[in-house]
Parts: structure tokens; C-alpha cells; sequence
């Protein structure tokens, strides 16, 4: 998406008053919604992030996965403020290992992604 594809969706924005923010993922980030079918204390090897939460992969906003469900490590289920049956917009960083997830991504105030 170019400069002017972001400045027409700003402007369509604000021609209907609505307030968001844009942000911009990086290649190879994964950003879906999915909603969380299982949250499940493991051994994960890091003692910030002992829970492990299932999600089914609902829809890709960005990037490429062709799997039905997704895991990612949190510190907890009360901490992260996340539910099994509920949906989310998950935010995954590509890193050497796979994938990392910020618990607290789904809180952001980002409204909007633009997939490179």
C-alpha cells in the first residue's frame, strides 16, 4: 500500500469522523483474528510467560499462515486480560525462533495495519 492509499484512507477517516491510528506491519509479521480456544499453564522454559494460549486462526489481516490454529506463550491469563471464546487481533514478530506475541498487543490503540 502506497503513501497515497494511506493519505486517501486518512482522509476518508476523517471525512466520516472517525479517530484511528495506522500502523505499518513489518514483512514477515503475522497479524490475525483469532478466537482463543485454550489457555493451558506449560512449561514454556520462560518463567514471565508460563501460560501457553491456543487460538483458532479466524481470518489473516497480514502476512502469510496457512495453519488452523496458533500458540503463544503469555505471563498470565489475569494479566493479559485475555479469555477462552473470545477473539482477538493477535500481532505476531517474526523472530529467528518463529513467532512472538506481545500480551498486550490486543489492548493497543492501533485501529487500523497496513500489510507490506
Amino acid at each position: 500500500m502506497g503513501k497515497r492509499t494511506v493519505s486517501a484512507l486518512f482522509t476518508g477517516l476523517l471525512l466520516v469522523g472517525v479517530s484511528a491510528c495506522v500502523r505499518v506491519a513489518k514483512p514477515g509479521d503475522l497479524i490475525f483474528k483469532g478466537t482463543v480456544t485454550k489457555i493451558a499453564v506449560a512449561n514454556t522454559g520462560d518463567p514471565l510467560r508460563e501460560w501457553v494460549v491456543t487460538t483458532r486462526v479466524d481470518r489473516v489481516v497480514c502476512g502469510s499462515f496457512s495453519g488452523s490454529t496458533f500458540q503463544f506463550a503469555i505471563h498470565s491469563p489475569t494479566r493479559s486480560r485475555i479469555e477462552v471464546g473470545q477473539q482477538y487481533r493477535i500481532v505476531a514478530t517474526r523472530v529467528p525462533q518463529g513467532y512472538e506475541v506481545d500480551p498486550d498487543e490486543w489492548r493497543s490503540w492501533w485501529d487500523f495495519w497496513v500489510c507490506r
